[in-house]
């Protein structure tokens, strides 16, 4: 119930959408998420699974192993991935994260609107590091 309240709360607070930068300045919410990797964690039918999931400047996402996506941030702490990985059926799909206060952790949906998710900040990285070239729409 705690997670369906915070991400409910985090929807609908704005339904404006940001760029990566406001006024000049990049958003906070877009530096926190592309100068760190991240997990993703989720439990599909009783079986948690944690996965890296990498934020990109210009908007690309990628868990290496499951999908590639666009993010677009919502408001000051949410952000919507639509899934582009060609073949798979979620393909099109969203997925909504919702951070906190810090910019250290997420909950939300998964792409398929059932699975709830969770995620934490691991490691530093170089927030202007290029996007792999296997993602296809950079091809």
């Amino acid at each position: 119930m705690k997670i369906a309240t915070i991400l409910l709360t985090g929807l609908l607070l704005t339904q404006s959408v940001h760029s990566e930068s406001v006024g000049g300045k990049d958003d906070a919410l877009a530096v926190a998420i592309t100068a760190s990797n991240w997990s993703w964690e989720n439990t599909d039918g009783g079986k948690r699974s944690v996965e890296d999931i990498q934020f990109y400047k210009g908007g690309f996402a990628q868990n290496p192993r499951f999908f590639t996506a666009r993010w677009e941030i919502t408001a000051s702490r949410t952000v919507i991935l639509r899934n582009t990985t060609r073949g798979n059926p979620q393909n099109g799909k969203l997925a909504y994260l919702v951070f906190d206060a810090a910019l250290t952790h997420f909950v939300g949906f998964d792409f398929n609107g059932k699975t709830t998710v969770e995620g934490f900040r691991r490691e530093a990285l170089d927030p202007n590091r290029p996007a792999p070239k296997e993602i296809p729409e950079l091809k």
